[in-house]
């Protein structure tokens, strides 16, 4: 059995080392999320000033239902934007992110028990149900 050339072998290690080089240098040199810091920090904010707006119309809301969902959108875009930005980033809307989580939390418990007492138990026999009795 004849032996491979060398300058066969080494041409092959060169292209070999050349194509793992080529992919982790492109797999390092993107950016996880695909954008860069600042365009992240702008979304980031416009996210916030979304979640402000959805806590805005469930503070407005007189339907417990109605509010809950508005302040679970408000939380869903909150989270959303601390993904993407840091709380100090977005603290440059003049808002205190943590403080607005928890307090959206508190909301959303204290709406929740106002639905649950609205609407009263209809399996008291505590069998199981298939379907949503109360809406």
């Amino acid at each position: 059995m004849k032996q491979p050339n060398a300058d066969v072998l080494c041409a092959a290690a060169v292209v070999g080392g050349v194509l793992v080089l080529s992919i982790l240098a492109r797999g390092v040199s993107r950016d996880p999320r695909g954008e860069s810091d600042a365009n992240n920090s702008k979304k980031g904010r416009e996210l916030l000033t979304q979640s402000i707006e959805w806590l805005r119309m469930s503070e407005q809301d007189g339907v417990p239902l109605f509010a809950y969902r508005h302040a679970a959108f408000a939380v869903a875009y909150v989270h959303a934007a601390r993904a993407i930005s840091t709380d100090s980033e977005l603290s440059r809307n003049g808002v205190d992110v943590p403080v607005m989580v928890s307090s959206l939390e508190q909301r959303l418990t204290s709406l929740g028990s106002k639905i649950t007492k609205a609407c009263k138990a209809s399996n008291s026999t505590g069998a199981k149900a298939t379907k949503v009795t109360w809406m």
